[in-house]
Formats: structure tokens, C-alpha cells, sequence
């Protein structure tokens, strides 16, 4: 079940397709995989970011130094994120009320540590940009991720 679910993952966070295959992979080999294909959508976001935020010269250097930062920080929530979706796969056919409230808990309690980072890096940004380039950029930025996690969503499994 843990395979089918970062399968999916993989499928839902890769920019380009990949096909999910009945493939027998180590979780090492999965790891090694899960992290080329977050590297790669990183890659990618950062150029929809530099095409869809314009930037003088003089901004370009602070806003790409804060957004490594902020992107930094945002890939320590995903983590988590991630490890609660491979907590359920785990689980998903023997799922107790117990640990489905546990990942419950877990589920909001992430949401609530991306906000944190996304208004702390608000608050940065905006002390050394104009407030209409940081807002173009979490414009662009929740357009992106809204629709990785609408993917994302979609393929995995609701509680039976």
C-alpha cells in the first residue's frame, strides 16, 4: 500500500509525466526518487516564479536570496506533510480511530506550520520589497501550489 501511495505521489509532484508502474523498488530507491522529483518541481516552480513576478535588477538579489530561505523552510513542512501521508499509506487498511485522529491532528498541525512560514516570510520580504512584488509572489506562489495540492489530493485514497 505504501508504494501505490508514493506512486501516486510521484505521479501528482512530477513536472513532467511519469506513468506509475507495478515496479519492485527499495524504499531507499523510493527516497532516492522522491527527492530528484521534488528537486526537479522546485526547479520548475522557481521558473514560474521568475516568469510570472517581475523584478528590477536592484529586487531580483534580495528576492531570490529570501525566497531560497523561504523554500527552504516550506520543504521542512512538505517532510512532514509527506511522512503523514506515508504514516497513513502504512496504515490505510488497518486504520484505528486512534491513529486516524492521530494523522487528523498531525494533518492540521502542519497546516498550521506552513502558515507560520509563509507569514514569517511575508513579513520579511516585505521590510525589503514592495509589498506588490511579495504579494505578486504569493499570488503565483498559492496558484501553484493549489493546484500540486488539488493533484496531490486527488490521488490519495479517502478513509475507508
Amino acid at each position: 500500500m505504501k508504494r501505490i501511495f508514493l506512486a501516486a505521489w510521484l505521479v501528482a509532484f512530477t513536472v513532467a509525466p511519469v506513468v506509475a508502474q507495478d515496479v519492485e523498488m527499495t524504499d531507499e530507491q523510493l527516497d532516492q526518487l522522491t527527492d530528484i522529483l521534488r528537486a526537479n518541481l522546485r526547479a520548475e516552480k522557481a521558473k514560474w516564479i521568475e516568469a510570472n513576478v517581475p523584478l528590477t535588477s536592484e529586487q531580483a538579489d534580495d528576492f531570490w536570496a529570501l525566497f531560497r530561505r523561504y523554500e527552504k523552510d516550506r520543504t521542512a513542512v512538505g517532510n512532514e506533510w509527506l511522512a503523514n501521508v506515508n504514516d497513513y499509506a502504512a496504515h490505510y487498511e488497518d486504520l484505528s480511530e486512534a491513529k486516524a485522529k492521530e494523522l487528523l491532528d498531525r494533518s492540521f498541525e502542519i497546516q498550521k506550520k506552513l502558515l507560520d512560514v509563509e507569514t514569517r516570510h511575508k513579513n520579511e520580504m516585505t521590510k525589503r520589497l514592495p509589498a506588490t512584488v511579495v504579494a505578486r509572489f504569493f499570488q503565483v506562489e498559492r496558484r501553484l501550489n493549489l493546484m500540486i495540492e488539488l493533484e496531490a489530493a486527488s490521488q490519495i485514497l479517502l478513509v475507508q
